[in-house]
């Protein structure tokens, strides 16, 4: 099954998705196709399913990608998350080996990613965002209200954005207060990842 949701429609015997690919297929036309395809028993050897193109530039309840997106699908919350997990931690790494330069780097990609998803959401000219949405579209659920994680994802660009505009530019990364900044957006974006709220 290429889709972990609930419920889980199937359609003469084929597994369509989500409530959102039932949307999507009624909205598209491709339904009544659906209906009278040939049955598919199920189960079967490797699960048949419909097509279940990428759309970079469509946003979860069908919305486009430039205009403010009220949903996002609950794994993209969970995958970026981990990915900031992983971001930060190589964050502390670098300073901790003396590489402060890496880390405004880093941080620099992380906010205008940030900005972007706060603003809109997951959209193509977000690169954080489009490697997600790459890596969960098969396993991307259901759409789930974005809001509460665009405050989130807010104090999160507050926060950085205050350490990439201190001043001093590569020096605040080395601060004790931006290294316990991380630290916490560490711990917080571990949460999200393994709880999503």
């Amino acid at each position: 099954m290429p889709l972990l949701t609930f419920p889980t429609i199937f359609v003469r015997g084929a597994c369509l998705g989500g409530l959102e690919q039932l949307r999507d297929a009624a909205s598209g036309g491709d339904f009544n196709r659906y209906l009278i395809a040939d049955w598919t028993p199920f189960p079967n050897d490797g699960g048949a399913s419909f097509a279940d193109p990428l759309k970079l530039t469509t946003g979860p309840r069908g919305q486009r990608w430039y205009v403010f997106q009220w949903h996002v699908f609950a794994n993209f919350v969970r995958a970026l998350s981990l990915l900031h997990v992983a971001l930060f931690a190589v964050c502390l790494l670098m300073n901790a080996l003396k590489l402060p330069s890496i880390t405004f780097i880093i941080i620099t990609v992380m906010v205008l990613d940030l900005i972007f998803f706060v603003i809109l959401g997951p959209t193509p000219i977000a690169p954080l965002g489009t490697l997600v949405t790459r890596l969960v579209w098969r396993f991307r659920g259901n759409a789930a209200p974005s809001f509460p994680y665009k405050v989130v994802l807010g104090f999160y660009v507050f926060t950085l954005g205050s350490a990439l505009l201190c001043g001093d530019g590569v020096a605040c990364m080395e601060k004790a207060s931006t290294i316990a900044s991380f630290g916490s957006l560490l711990i917080n974006s571990a949460l999200l990842a393994f709880f999503r709220f």
